[in-house]
């Protein structure tokens, strides 16, 4: 008889206990019922969000993006495109005359805004191919391709001017150390003509003269030094014909013929101390030191005029050119803005929004009929109200 209030109790406060865990869980059925009580806000604030979208689009510029690929493997373009030079190539094309004038400190416009202006947005990327992708953004289509095609000239435009000026100061560098080699051979001549009168012979005679009236010893010294210097040219042709294996062959040749010279110049000038001849040859002995010098300074004035000219030549005829998969060409279409992508963004967020909406203003509905909250509500209600005076 005792325990059956007992089980009544324990029945009674699993019942209550299962009441309240089904008071607090949100079913489904919940879920729907506040869609449909809010359903008018949440449909509006979802449309007034696709309405100022569509809105927005409708007022945005459009913008044309132009493109053109730079198929030269060279790591200095992609630089040199995004440099100040190759933006001020652009702006004297396109912008006002006066454009340096209105940017700087103290004036309204800044670089960016004049360049966005006038040449629009560039941006440039190199694939791992090596391969430059350059596109230029602007509100005109038939412009931005036009601006896309002006960048490739701009950057041939550098590119030349720095080809053009490493040619121009290796230029300058060959024509100083050829007038300073030139102005030391002048000086050896002058000495070596100075020697020829004592030694009785001119570089006025001619050759057959020469060879009739000078020493015996002084036919060997120069047919010797006639074959170094022969054998010297033939060297630097060989190298100019890139004929590695023929140069070889003659440098050997050349050393032997530079032994056979210096022991030649020595056993002369042993036989300085011969009696009759001794002052002659010891003459003789300074000019071979001479002329040999003057020989080797003769061959550094001709190699550094060789070179002066090529560079002279590289320099006048200096080509530079930008190779592109081809010129840009205007957009049929804007890349920007994309109504669609933007409407659809303004959709979802409208209806994330106006879901929060709607749950917060059924959780505030709900609270301010408990009778519990009527006093939070209160002050939260005073808290948003103005007051009028």
């Amino acid at each position: 008889m005792e325990e059956k209030p007992l089980a009544g109790k324990v029945l009674q406060s699993e019942h209550s206990t299962q009441k309240y865990y089904d008071e607090d869980e949100v079913s489904l059925l919940d879920l729907m019922v506040v869609f449909a009580k809010w359903r008018r806000l949440i449909i509006g604030i979802t449309l007034l969000f696709v309405l100022g979208a569509g809105i927005l689009a409708f007022l945005m510029t459009p913008q044309y993006k132009a493109s053109v690929q730079i198929v030269n493997n060279n790591k200095t373009y992609l630089g040199l495109l995004k440099s100040t030079e190759v933006q001020d190539y652009l702006l004297e094309r396109f912008a006002p005359q006066d454009w340096r004038s209105m940017v700087g400190p103290g004036k309204k416009l800044s670089r960016e805004a004049l360049v966005k202006k006038y040449i629009g947005e560039m941006n440039a990327q190199a694939s791992k191919e090596g391969i430059i992708n350059l596109s230029v953004a602007y509100n005109d289509p038939q412009k931005a391709a036009t601006i896309a095609n002006a960048y490739v000239e701009a950057l041939e435009d550098v590119v030349r001017k720095i080809t053009y000026g490493k040619y121009e100061k290796k230029r300058e560098d060959y024509k100083h150390k050829l007038d300073k080699a030139t102005k030391e051979l002048r000086a050896m001549e002058k000495e070596l003509k100075s020697l020829e009168e004592r030694l009785g012979f001119s570089t006025g005679m001619t050759e057959g003269e020469q060879k009739w009236k000078l020493d015996p010893l002084i036919k060997g010294w120069f047919k010797l030094q006639e074959e170094v210097v022969e054998k010297t040219i033939q060297i630097e042709k060989a190298r100019l014909e890139k004929g590695d294996d023929t140069r070889i062959a003659l440098e050997a040749e050349l050393e032997f013929l530079k032994d056979r010279l210096e022991t030649y110049e020595k056993q002369v000038l042993m036989g300085s101390a011969d009696g009759q001849r001794s002052g002659y040859l010891s003459t003789f002995g300074d000019y071979l030191r001479k002329r040999r010098d003057w020989l080797w300074q003769l061959n550094l004035c001709e190699t550094l005029q060789d070179l002066y000219n090529e560079a002279k030549l590289q320099e006048e005829t200096l080509s530079v050119s930008v190779l592109t998969s081809g010129k840009a060409v205007p957009p049929d279409r804007p890349f920007k803005p994309n109504k669609k992508l933007l409407i659809a963004i303004a959709s979802i967020l409208g209806l994330f929004l106006a879901i929060f909406v709607a749950f917060f203003l059924e959780f505030f509905h709900r609270a301010s009929e408990n009778p519990e909250n009527e006093e939070k509500v209160k002050i939260i209600k005073e808290a948003f109200t103005w007051e009028r005076p």
